[in-house]
């Protein structure tokens, strides 16, 4: 069975790009960024679907179809709010995953330095 050999520096150097990638992806900045996109995002729609709705309702269309007709009408921000959610999540997603790594990383390098060298 061949044995796992992890070098202190792979490691620490590993532990640091991650610290770096961390640290980009975790940027106030972007993740304010992107909850400003999905709150217009969410907005918009919301006011599209009851302006669509009020015009449909003065124009006297059949009230079993309003809510159809009116999400037609504003399927395009549907998209949009959908994507601003998605692109949301994943940044967070990927700041979990980045945390994650890193805590493993950390692990990994208190046991390697903690493991008596052997001649």
């Amino acid at each position: 069975m061949k044995k796992l050999i992890f070098v202190p520096q792979d490691i620490a150097n590993s532990i640091w790009q991650a610290s770096i990638e961390l640290g980009k992806e975790g940027k106030r900045i972007e993740t304010d960024d992107l909850i400003q996109k999905k709150a217009n995002a969410m907005g918009g729609y919301d006011k599209a679907i009851g302006i669509a709705t009020a015009e449909l309702k003065i124009n006297g269309e059949s009230i079993t179809i309003i809510n159809s007709l009116a999400k037609g009408r504003t399927s395009d921000l549907l998209i949009a709010k959908v994507v601003a959610e998605e692109s949301l999540k994943a940044h967070y997603s990927k700041i979990e995953r980045l945390m994650a790594m890193l805590n493993g990383l950390q692990t990994l390098s208190k046991l390697v330095n903690n493991v008596p060298q052997g001649d």
